[in-house]
């Protein structure tokens, strides 16, 4: 098992504060059960489509996929990423979405790319899915030359790629109602499997009278501590979920991936039928967070847990239609 969180990189302009961490053993791998859709695209009977969003374009729309696997220092090499590549795409393949694979790209590579999918975006489309799997942390970098509350610091979400690093919010921006036309109105998410910091998250321990629980964290703090305060842009119509929250570690598994898109792929493909986005989000936090590392050679880090988290600014609901697709029939 590795954490989504790298060794020392050249980062160029960024130039974030990251630590070196341990690799650690893989837990047992569990495979997502096919999904049997119906196969009409037709809005479910009784739903008033006043409140949810609009899936009745003749496209889904994209669904891009930007995965780093293989970094300058082979020791931060995230294998667990590849599985991440062939779930998502068989997941959003599945429910009608048009995938691209962004994979190990440097970061110019990766903003032209980018670029290029969102000039053929039209607004014929139900919505845009964006799905990242690397290397991240957070860092104060962005700010720099922006003022400071006194007592708190100001800290932005970055990914990296083998060159360096992007801040997360540059991806978001290209897709936002101001740089594409064709998607306003229409949901945006962004699922972002990957490190916000050095932190680990030691859960609680809970006693069978919930209102009592022990925390492994010291609950006198020192107020008068600098707080780092995290920062991420939710434009209209945007949902960001990360696989973490800030400032601790995000997991992913050798042989099944990220948690955060374990979850995801586990969840959706379940044939929850007639849930709404955000009912299914709350299943997958719920999934996330019963894990636990195994790493009983790093005292630090062993039975330590990950909560994901979901910032959104969405107006309505979001039902995804059943596909014509199979799950199982899809060939990544």
């Amino acid at each position: 098992m590795l954490c989504s969180q790298p060794g020392d990189n050249d980062v160029g302009s960024v130039e974030p504060r990251v630590e070196n961490t341990a690799q650690s053993r893989q837990q047992s791998s569990t495979g997502a059960p096919p999904i049997s859709p119906q196969t009409s695209n037709e809005p479910i009977v009784g739903r008033d489509t006043d409140s949810s969003y609009s899936f009745t374009h003749s496209k889904r729309g994209y669904a891009v996929l930007i995965m780093n696997h293989e970094f300058a220092n082979e020791d931060e090499n995230l294998p667990g990423v590849k599985h991440d590549i062939d779930s998502m795409s068989r997941l959003f393949t599945s429910m009608d979405f048009e995938v691209r694979q962004l994979i190990n790209l440097t970061g110019d590579q990766l903003v032209s790319d980018l670029w290029d999918i969102q000039t053929q975006i039209s607004s014929d489309c139900d919505c845009f899915v964006c799905v990242i799997s690397t290397h991240g942390g957070e860092d104060p970098g962005f700010y720099a030359n922006s003022p400071q509350e006194p007592g708190y610091t100001k800290t932005e979400h970055y990914v990296l790629n083998n060159e360096g690093a992007l801040w997360t919010r540059h991806i978001m921006d290209m897709f936002n109602d101001q740089h594409c036309n064709a998607l306003r109105g229409k949901p945006r998410l962004f699922f972002v499997q990957a490190c916000r910091g050095n932190d680990v998250d030691k859960g609680v321990y809970l006693n069978e009278n919930t209102e009592n629980f022990e925390s492994n964290k010291d609950q006198s703090e020192d107020i008068s501590l600098n707080q780092d305060v995290f920062q991420i842009p939710c434009f209209n119509d945007f949902l960001v979920m990360f696989s973490s929250t800030s400032g601790k570690y995000a997991w992913s598994e050798d042989l099944e991936g990220g948690w955060l898109l374990s979850a995801i792929d586990q969840v959706f493909s379940s044939g929850s039928a007639g849930d709404d986005l955000l009912s299914l989000l709350t299943q997958v936090c719920g999934e996330v967070a019963s894990r636990e590392a195994f790493i009983p050679n790093n005292e630090r880090a062993h039975c330590s847990k990950s909560t994901a988290c979901v910032y959104h600014k969405l107006s309505k609901d979001i039902y995804f239609p059943s596909s014509k697709t199979k799950y199982s029939d899809v060939d990544c």
